[in-house]
């Protein structure tokens, strides 16, 4: 869902439509991120009808805002050693 950045990623930027995430983009600038908002609603604009059906809207987090939270791991999310052997033949890790 998300594109590849070049660079640091800095946000998130999160795409909600019908109350359900839709899609992300990872941007390294903040008119990167205004962008994705504004190309997101974009298709809205024109059927004020379908925006009150459709309630979008765009979220934008702080990379450094996420990567400083606490609980998000819990217990049991830990990879066994056969997850990592699979992970590594589907070419997800290293």
């Amino acid at each position: 869902m998300a594109e590849p950045v070049l660079g640091d990623a800095k946000y998130l930027v999160l795409h909600f439509s019908r109350r359900k995430l839709e899609g992300t983009k990872v941007c390294s600038t903040w008119r990167g991120a205004q962008m994705s908002k504004a190309n997101h609603m974009r298709r809205w604009k024109d059927f004020p009808e379908l925006m009150e059906r459709y309630q979008p809207y765009v979220k934008i987090l702080s990379m450094d805002a996420i990567l400083a939270e606490q609980g998000i791991e819990y217990p049991g999310s830990e990879f066994t050693t056969e997850d990592l052997i699979l992970m590594k033949k589907m070419g997800l890790t290293i």
